[in-house]
């Protein structure tokens, strides 16, 4: 019954200093607003670190640099010395190594139905394909040979493709030719007979050459993988006649425990290793510096909020003195006073904290229907506020508001009624 009136009589309170209250009221609001909207963009980020790891390739595939100097950890000034044919059969040679390839890329040009689109040949061994790329296939099935005319093309390709290429660019079919690639679906794909066009030296188009497409794997960059020896016979040669050498290889380790083992043999070789932890330490250091920022950003506002509480309730302190002093001549006690100012400051949190966090849902529910963030390369940034975030934040906001009434409580509970009343006539 106490405490019912004492609420009644801190909301009362409240009431009366409208203005002054609404200013507070409304940095608690912003600050809880700020607070869950930067813990929405760091859950997204959180799911963008995990869709990137999903679609890397797994702890057995190592990707190598070029020959690194004595005393560098880069590789050497000038023009690379380059992987080349030597050292890929090093590589194949090292214990416990399934397969060590060219890390390439052949563009050009594919036409499917008549519509001729850009795209990116990956060359890569069977084996690469069915173990190492740990790949989720959608439709159809994988190639077994290296040496066959077959593509696994990603899903990313067709929906690049029914996206329509822009007004003038290579893409754009030709008047008369069939429009039925823009209608395809994943299992459409599957069996198509298609061109591919290899870009050659001097940055033209070369000689088509035939393919079917007989797999389509998940994966948004358009892209189609080739098997490893029909793709190397795209690459173009050198204008020089000399032999080709390459940016980079992969090498695919028998197993994880043998990891650990082959890296050694590849550094000794003073060779760069790039593996799953390497991309797993740097976008993790990179969710950890947005997770920082956001805090830093969101509790300067909380900070705020709660440094305008205090002031408010310390100003009512003064103000209010003949009340204070009267309440405790007709028998309020201290505890009754310090609660009634420490209940004030908590209905501000806990009244700007409920309102916040609703504008903060209703934001988040607008950015994910009018501007959804992309990667490249990755699934759209999701906006969302998970429940516990949002309790979490009122309950600390709450717990904050009355951290910042308690200066204001104990001064109001201290005060001597005869002082109170006397200095405010």
């Amino acid at each position: 019954m106490l405490l019912t009136r004492l609420l009644r009589l801190a909301t009362q309170a409240l009431l009366r200093r409208r203005l002054r209250s609404s200013f507070t009221l409304g940095s608690v609001i912003v600050g809880t607003a700020g607070l869950l909207l930067f813990l929405s963009v760091a859950s997204g980020l959180e799911a963008q670190l995990q869709a990137q790891l999903g679609n890397y390739e797994p702890a057995t595939v190592l990707h190598i640099d070029p020959p690194l100097t004595a005393d560098s950890s880069s590789p050497t000034a000038g023009p690379p010395p380059g992987i080349d044919d030597a050292l890929l059969q090093r590589l194949r040679a090292l214990p416990h190594v399934r397969d060590a390839f060219a890390e390439v890329q052949v563009g050009g040009a594919i036409t499917l139905a008549g519509v001729t689109s850009p795209l990116e040949l990956r060359p890569v061994p069977s084996s690469y394909v069915g173990a190492g790329a740990d790949v989720q296939l959608l439709a159809g099935r994988l190639f077994t040979a290296n040496d066959s005319h077959e593509l696994v093309i990603t899903a990313g390709f067709l929906e690049a493709l029914n996206s329509g290429p822009p007004p003038g660019s290579a893409a754009t079919p030709a008047a008369g030719t069939d429009q039925g690639a823009a209608a395809l679906t994943v299992p459409g794909l599957v069996g198509r007979q298609v061109q591919f066009a290899p870009q050659d030296a001097s940055g033209g188009n070369g000689t088509p050459v035939d393919f079917q497409i007989v797999g389509v794997i998940d994966g948004r960059a358009p892209f189609a993988y080739v098997p490893y020896d029909t793709g190397m016979a795209l690459v173009p040669p050198n204008p020089d006649g000399s032999a080709p050498s390459y940016n980079a290889a992969i090498v695919e380790v028998a197993g994880v425990p043998q990891v650990a083992a082959v890296r050694q043999e590849i550094a000794a070789q003073q060779l760069h290793i790039e593996t799953t932890d390497t991309l797993t330490n740097a976008l993790s250091g990179a969710l950890t510096l947005a997770r920082i920022v956001a805090a830093v950003i969101a509790l300067v506002g909380l900070l705020l909020a709660v440094v305008n509480i205090t002031n408010m309730l310390l100003a009512a302190v003064t103000e209010r003195a003949r009340e204070i002093g009267i309440m405790k001549a007709v028998g309020a006690r201290n505890w009754h006073i310090g609660t009634l100012f420490l209940l004030e400051s908590l209905l501000l949190g806990l009244a700007g904290s409920l309102v916040g966090s609703a504008i903060a849902l209703l934001i988040v529910r607008l950015l994910a229907r009018v501007i959804p963030l992309q990667v490249p390369g990755s699934p759209p940034l999701s906006f969302t506020v998970p429940t516990g975030y949002v309790v979490l934040a009122i309950l600390s906001v709450t717990a904050l508001s009355g951290l910042a009434g308690l200066i204001p409580a104990l001064r109001a509970a201290r005060l001597d009624p005869a002082a109170a009343i006397a200095g405010a006539r």
